[in-house]
C-alpha cells in the first residue's frame, strides 16, 4: 500500500501499489492527486534531496549524513526555530501498512516526550507531500560508537576500562529514564552517539515497535517465517525466539555493547572470555557483564538502575579504592618525619 496526501486539504489515503503513477482527485476536497511511483530497485530513491531543497516549506536541506535500511538522515536548517536539525525520513517499505504507520507516529510522539541528557531530542514527526514519514531531531556534533570501535579495532588498541564503563553507565541512565515510557528493542553501537567530553546520546527509542507490528501485519501465511525486529547480532534471545519483549531485552543488548567495548569483538566474532581478552579487567566487572548476558531474562539484571549500580560498584571497589589505597600508602611514605629536624 502507498500513502498519498492531498496537498490542498491534507487528507491522507492508502492506495494499492498497483496504481503507482496514476492521477485522481481527492474525495475530501476534489483537488487533483498524483500517486507517486515507488522505485522497485531503490525504495529510498524518492528521498534523495539536494542542498537547498525545502521540505514542508520549513526545512532547508544541507547534506545527507546517513542512509540505511530504516531510512535516510539529512542535516537541515529549521527556519521555524532557526537552528540545525537532523531529518530522518523513514523507508516507505519499512512502514508499508497503515497500522505500522500509525504505530510509528504514536511511538515517535512518545520519543518526543523523552527529555534526558543522554537521549537525543525529537522535535517533531510529520510526513512529506508524498506520504513519507519523517522525524525532526536534535542535530548532534559527534560520531556513532560504531565508528569509535572500528577505529580502535583497526589500531588494535583496547578501550580503557574506565571509559568503557563510563559510556555504559550513561547508556543505562538513558534506559532507566526511557523505560518508564518505551522499550528501545534495537540498541547497538550505531544507535549510540559519542559527543565531545565523553558525552553520550542514545537514538531511535521505540521506533522498532512500529516496524515489528508492521511486519506482523504483513505476514499473510503461517508458513512464512517471522521477521526478527532489531539487529540480529544485538538482539536478545527472546527476540530470536519471537517471544514477548520487555526492557530486559535492552539490558541484554547493553551487555553485548559493554563486552564489545572491552574486547573489540562484535557479537558475530568468535568470543573469548574477558579475562583472556585483557589483563586489566576485574573479576567483579566480569560477573556483572556475564549476568547481563544470561540467556534467561529472569536471571539478568531486572532494571537499568540495578545494572547501573552493580557495574558502578564493581568498578569503584576494584579500581578506584585500590588507586586510593596505593596513593595513600605512597603519600604516607613520602610524608614521614622520622629523623627530621625542626626549623623556625
Amino acid at each position: 500500500m502507498i500513502q498519498v496526501t492531498c496537498t490542498h486539504c491534507g487528507l491522507r489515503v492508502l492506495v494499492p501499489s498497483t496504481v503507482q503513477g496514476r492521477s485522481g482527485v481527492c474525495f475530501g476536497c476534489g483537488a487533483p492527486m498524483q500517486v507517486p511511483i515507488m522505485s522497485g530497485n531503490d525504495p529510498l530513491a524518492e528521498l534523495r534531496f539536494k542542498t537547498g531543497d525545502r521540505v514542508a516549506d520549513r526545512y532547508v536541506i544541507d547534506l545527507e549524513i546517513g542512509r540505511g535500511g530504516m531510512g535516510v538522515v539529512y542535516k537541515a536548517h529549521d527556519d521555524l526555530i532557526d537552528e540545525a536539525v537532523a531529518l530522518k525520513f523513514m523507508n516507505p517499505r519499512t512502514l508499508s501498512t497503515q497500522r505500522g504507520q500509525q504505530l510509528f507516529i504514536r511511538e515517535a510522539q512518545i520519543a518526543r516526550r523523552l527529555r534526558h541528557e543522554n537521549i537525543v531530542s525529537v522535535h517533531d514527526v510529520s510526513s512529506t507531500a508524498e506520504g513519507v514519514l519523517y522525524l525532526s531531531m536534535e542535530f548532534l556534533q559527534g560520531a556513532p560508537l560504531r565508528a569509535y570501535l572500528r577505529r580502535n579495532r583497526n589500531a588494535r588498541k583496547l578501550v580503557e576500562v574506565r571509559l568503557a564503563i563510563d559510556l555504559t553507565l550513561k547508556i543505562l541512565l538513558a534506559l532507566e529514564y526511557a523505560h518508564r515510557y518505551v522499550v528501545h528493542r534495537d540498541l547497538k553501537p550505531e544507535n549510540v552517539m559519542l559527543l565531545s567530553g565523553e558525552r553520550v546520546k542514545v537514538l531511535d527509542f521505540g521506533l522498532a515497535v512500529a516496524e515489528e507490528d508492521n511486519a506482523a501485519e504483513a505476514v499473510v501465511s503461517p508458513d512464512k517465517p517471522k521477521k526478527l525486529v532489531g539487529t540480529v547480532a544485538y538482539a536478545a534471545p527472546e527476540q530470536h525466539r519471537h517471544q514477548a519483549v520487555d526492557f530486559r531485552a535492552d539490558l541484554y543488548s547493553v551487555g553485548l555493547i559493554l563486552r564489545e567495548l572491552l574486547t573489540l569483538r562484535t557479537p558475530i566474532d568468535e568470543q573469548i572470555s574477558l579475562m583472556d581478552a585483557r589483563t586489566d579487567i576485574a573479576p567483579s566487572v566480569v560477573a556483572v557483564v556475564d549476568k547481563s548476558l544470561n540467556m534467561e531474562k529472569e536471571r539478568r539484571w531486572q532494571s537499568a538502575r540495578e545494572f547501573h549500580d552493580a557495574l558502578k560498584t564493581a568498578y569503584d571497589e576494584s579500581y578506584r579504592r585500590r588507586t586510593f589505597v596505593e596513593s595513600a600508602a605512597e603519600g604516607a611514605e613520602a610524608g614521614s618525619t622520622e629523623d627530621m629536624g625542626y626549623l623556625e
